[in-house]
């Protein structure tokens, strides 16, 4: 069973699916689908990892649950 901090950033994980999920179709759309690292052409249906220079996901939920007081 997962813990409440962990069902919490599934929570918010499913919240933003939709944002990311248009970024990526943006980005294939216009023909800019390329590595951010390497400028290399990447195919839409061979995506595995994408990179984001910023802080992580666990980062920004841990200080959204500060923020709100746990």
């Amino acid at each position: 069973m997962s813990t409440y901090s962990q069902q919490v950033m599934n929570v918010m994980r499913d919240e933003v699916k939709p944002d990311i999920n248009a970024y990526f179709e943006s980005r294939r759309m216009a023909g800019s689908l390329t590595s951010d690292q390497s400028g290399v052409a990447l195919e839409s249906n061979r995506i595995a990892v994408s990179y984001f220079q910023g802080p992580s996901f666990v980062a920004i939920a841990e200080e959204f649950a500060s923020a709100a007081d746990g």
